[in-house]
């Protein structure tokens, strides 16, 4: 089992498809079409079963990528620990991170990280939080970044950025906004949620995390309003911006969000409606000196911030 025989493999349990994996590793059908055959008949077993056109692993073909990947994730760990020892600063870093924090979480930390470690090669995976979390267990990245909100995993190491709170926001020409109020124990001016049935709620898509918690402060409340869906934050805040609506966002959204006029950022509900914002590493795993710096800046870039 070689590092190559192991991403031909991989690449086909990825794409199911022959065709599909030959294109993600820039190589012709025939190519890869030849390479299983020769491995399967060099481990004389079958690692896919071809079921309704799609090529999937078979319990042989599992055990084989277990143990690939185990290899792969080992190979990383000893080049990050060489690295390290020979202080060439020299490596690669994988970070994974949900596609809204990555417009500006990468541009506060990624320019001091790359001025400390700048032949270092910096991979970045986009995806949802489960998405991350697989790939983080599968040793494909080295950090992932995420809001935490269905529990740890036990696993993981997690090192708290902030805690940010779920919150409305509104426009301050909007009415209601006379109506805020100083509350004991809450970060931001509290409304309640209740006066609102006459307004537009822009949400956003339920995929996303914050559309869970505005979901359940909207179930608390006695109001049935209209909702329109959309797929971004930003558009949900540059609508409001306008002066029309209300909606929902994390509190971090006021300092690194733009839009051409400032909103009203306010607690809702009878909850802090709060999650921690962390990265997350695997346990008994060689963290590199790289990886430590990432997370010691990312720290620093969001100390105080949501809290």
């Amino acid at each position: 089992m070689d590092f190559r025989e192991i991403q031909y493999v991989l690449a086909i349990r990825d794409h199911q498809t022959l065709s599909g994996a030959a294109r993600s590793l820039d190589i012709t059908q025939p190519s890869i079409s030849k390479f299983l055959q020769n491995l399967e008949r060099k481990l004389q077993v079958k690692l896919f079963d071809r079921i309704d056109n799609k090529l999937i692993l078979t319990y042989a073909g599992e055990q084989y990528v277990e143990t690939g990947l185990k290899i792969l994730d080992l190979n990383r760990q000893l080049q990050n620990n060489l690295n390290d020892i020979n202080q060439k600063f020299r490596g690669r870093l994988s970070i994974g991170i949900t596609p809204t924090r990555g417009r500006y979480v990468l541009p506060n930390t990624l320019p001091a990280f790359k001025r400390q470690y700048p032949n270092y090669k910096v991979r970045i995976m986009e995806g949802g939080v489960q998405e991350l979390n697989n790939a983080l267990s599968e040793g494909k990245i080295d950090l992932a970044i995420y809001t935490v909100t269905d529990g740890y995993f036990a696993g993981f190491n997690y090192e708290q950025i902030c805690k940010e709170e779920v919150v409305m926001v509104i426009s301050p020409d909007n009415k209601l906004a006379r109506f805020t109020e100083k509350r004991a124990g809450r970060k931001h001016p509290w409304i309640d949620i209740n006066r609102m049935g006459d307004e537009v709620f822009f949400m956003v898509d339920p995929k996303f995390r914050t559309r869970k918690i505005a979901d359940r402060i909207m179930m608390e409340s006695v109001i049935f309003p209209e909702t329109i869906t959309l797929e971004s934050v930003e558009s949900v805040l540059s609508i409001i911006a306008s002066g029309i609506g209300v909606g929902f966002c994390t509190d971090m959204c006021e300092k690194y969000f733009y839009t051409p006029r400032k909103l009203l950022f306010c607690s809702v509900g009878n909850n802090n409606n709060e999650w921690d914002f962390v990265i997350a590493y695997r346990k008994n795993v060689y963290l590199s000196d790289a990886a430590k710096l990432f997370i010691e800046i990312t720290k620093e870039k969001f100390k105080g911030i949501g809290i």
